[in-house]
């Protein structure tokens, strides 16, 4: 079976994909990745998940472009996203120094 990892990043990219369709290219070239055989995964690729993964959550936090100016709700949903998507780039990082 897939590492449990796989299986929250896969659900994290498809809401996140779906919630903000701005990152989708973003989403899509992190997918890439996880399509690889989890049993072939190393250091190497554990390193450009959590690289393409810390991305998505500069992007989200919109250190890379403005952010609309939205109601508090949203800004509250954009941030738990945003921590999600951290925090699977930290376990990428981790599992990349295991592997």
């Amino acid at each position: 079976d897939e590492p449990v990892v796989f299986d929250l990043v896969k659900f994290a990219l498809a809401e996140t994909a779906k919630s903000y369709p701005a990152v989708v290219k973003r989403v899509n070239s992190i997918e890439h990745i996880i399509e690889a055989d989890y049993q072939t995964f190393d250091r190497f690729h554990y390193d450009l998940l959590a690289t393409y993964l810390y991305d998505l959550s500069e992007h989200l936090a919109g250190e890379h472009e403005p952010k609309p100016v939205v109601g508090k709700a949203e800004i509250r949903k954009l941030k738990a996203f945003t921590r999600l998507v951290e925090s699977l780039a930290a376990i990428s990082t981790n599992n990349a120094q295991i592997a």
